[in-house]
């Protein structure tokens, strides 16, 4: 590996900074994203048995 000069090697390592930070707010971000699609799915499925079942759900599983 070749010396890189003290401005290069700061250089690269606010670059790295920067880039493992973006890719953190990535990976919270997809996680929320996929928490609220599981959440949404979950209501339609309740949406769903409550169409589907006669009567409906009770009172119960509506709370």
């Amino acid at each position: 590996m070749t010396h890189l000069p003290a401005n290069d090697e700061t250089f690269l390592d606010d670059v790295l900074r920067v880039t493992r930070w973006r890719i953190r707010l990535v990976n919270v971000g997809s996680a929320a994203l996929i928490l609220l699609a599981a959440a949404v799915v979950l209501l339609l499925a309740v949406v769903v048995a409550d169409h589907v079942t006669p009567g409906g759900l009770s009172a119960g599983v509506r709370q």
